[in-house]
């Protein structure tokens, strides 16, 4: 299992089974934060452009969070290992076979072998989202709460 610090937003009100769903806000962060290259490097400055901006998700509240909560999320390893490899294999491969075809069937220049190597990367891109949309619901694909990690009178206390 991966897990993943978050931070309670909002709680909702439990569902006629006794449920509730928690809205958590995850910090986006990489490798990148402890790179001595990182301000020379293409990737580091990306990183900087999208620091402040975090993930929300709707996770079911079995630890019963409150706002202002930390809460631990874990994903299981298999599942997030298939949805980069959905991710990225198939815009690859869509831009490959694209490239492929164009030179073998119609024997064209560089250019027109680029331009369907790009539509193919473009054709992945739109499979790759209809296939993650297809498997949102997949249990594999989902966060869910593990554990608290602060509360909010602890993390009030911690605040400077």
């Amino acid at each position: 299992m991966i897990e993943e610090r978050a931070l309670v937003v909002s709680v909702s009100l439990p569902d006629a089974f006794g449920k509730t769903i928690a809205t958590v806000k995850t910090q986006r962060e990489s490798a990148c934060q402890s790179c001595q290259l990182k301000s020379g490097c293409g990737q580091g400055s990306l990183n900087q452009m999208m620091s402040g901006k975090g993930v929300e998700l709707n996770v079911e509240n079995t630890f019963n969070a409150r706002q202002g909560d930390v809460v631990m999320l874990s994903i299981p390893e298999s599942g997030l290992l298939q949805a980069a490899t959905l991710m990225f294999l198939f815009p690859l491969l869509g831009m490959i076979i694209f490239a492929l075809f164009t030179s073998l069937v119609f024997s064209a220049g560089e250019v027109m072998i680029a331009v369907s190597s790009l539509l193919g990367l473009g054709a992945g891109l739109v499979f790759a989202r209809r296939s993650g949309q297809s498997l949102q619901g997949d249990a594999r694909f989902q966060p869910s709460m593990s554990g608290i990690a602060l509360t909010s009178p602890v993390q009030a206390n911690c605040a400077p």
